[in-house]
Parts: C-alpha cells; structure tokens; sequence
C-alpha cells in the first residue's frame, strides 16, 4: 500500500483538504451531504478489546478513568453498557435470525451476556451506517470491510447483515469482494471447534450507495 500511495500522482494540490478528526461514527460531526466516499473497516462481532489491548500506551496518554470510558463507549466493546435495547427490524433478517439462536442457545450466559452484547454492538453499528448515510453526498459510495464470525455453531454473517441494513437503511448495499481467511486467530484456540468443526471464516468488502 505504501508503495502504490509512493507511485501516485496528484498534481492538484488545491483542492486537497486535510482534515483530521476526532469523532465518534455514530455522530458525526459533519453536515449532510458533505463526503465524496468512505473506506472504513469497523470492529467485527468478535468481542475483541481494543482498549484494553493498546491498555499501556492510553495510560501513557490518559488516566484510568478514561480508559474506562473509552472501553464503555467503542463499538464492538465486550463491556455491557445497557442492557435494555429492542432487536429492530431495520438489522434485516439474517441479524433477527441470529439474535434467535443466541435468545434459544442453551449454554451459559447466552441471554445474560451475549445477547445483550449483540444487541448493543447493532444498535451502535445501525446509528454508525446512519450517519455515513447522512454525510454522503448523493450517489456517492462507501467500502466497508468486515468479517464473519462464529456463536458456537452458529455462524455470524456480519457481510450479509450489513448488506441487509444497508437496503433496510435505503441505500444500495451489496457485496463486492469476498475471501476465505485461512489463517484466522479463532483456529489457535482448539475449543473453537468444541460446537462446530471446520469452521470458514471470510473477509467481505461492503459496497454501499447512496
């Protein structure tokens, strides 16, 4: 990537604006119709903490207290910040689908944990596609890169899902490149495999427009 951003020419320097932002993607501070494209790759359903993972260099940066804040409000966070959300019909119905499995899965915490992480993780990422719709100018498009994952046996199609949302959402959503991962971290751990043996995993590009 470095190399190709090396060998391109942009002899028009003008009309470049550079503008940095710190923002959460569920609102934005920009006005309506104001983004030409969006590439994006936002958290996968896969409970990863990411605060807690860069944990020393925030420190560095910011007290405890906000690490805590920052754990509590990124998307994809395994930390249960409310509880009482309502599944919304705009997921589509692939989401609904999983949310039903999760709801009727036997094992333990289904209901107490995972479900309620679910939902918040929707919610968050319903009002993050809203307002990418919102910020983008007519006809223009947005990549969004994501990745499936599993809920014991069943498997999450976080692709499909945002391909869903989107057409609930009124934009045209579809998937445009899709490819198996091989070596997925979720094969190191071995108990993976303890509800549903070879597991596929895959990587899919989001194409939305608007």
């Amino acid at each position: 990537m470095i190399l190709d951003l090396d060998l391109s020419s942009i002899t028009i320097t003008d009309r470049i604006l550079h503008l940095p932002l710190l923002a959460d993607s569920r609102n934005l501070c920009l006005p309506d119709n104001a983004i030409d494209a969006v590439i994006t790759s936002p958290p996968y359903l896969t409970r990863i903490d990411y605060a807690m993972s860069t944990r020393p260099e925030l420190l560095i940066m910011f007290d405890p207290k906000t690490l805590r804040t920052i754990r509590e409000n990124t998307i994809g966070a395994p930390v249960i910040v409310d509880k009482y959300i309502k599944i919304n019909s705009t997921w589509g119905k692939t989401c609904l689908q999983l949310l039903e499995n999760v709801q009727k899965h036997g094992s333990k915490a289904a209901t107490s944990y995972y479900l309620p992480n679910m939902l918040q993780y929707f919610r968050d990422i319903e009002l993050s596609r809203r307002e990418i719709i919102r910020v983008l100018k007519h006809n223009a498009r947005a990549i969004i890169v994501v990745q499936s994952s599993y809920f014991k046996e069943h498997e999450i199609k976080l692709g499909d899902i945002y391909v869903e949302m989107g057409n609930n959402l009124g934009v045209k959503s579809e998937i445009v490149n899709r490819e198996i991962l091989r070596g997925h971290m979720a094969h190191v751990n071995t108990k993976s495999n303890q509800y549903k043996k070879g597991k596929i995993y895959f990587e899919d590009m989001v194409l939305l427009t608007k």
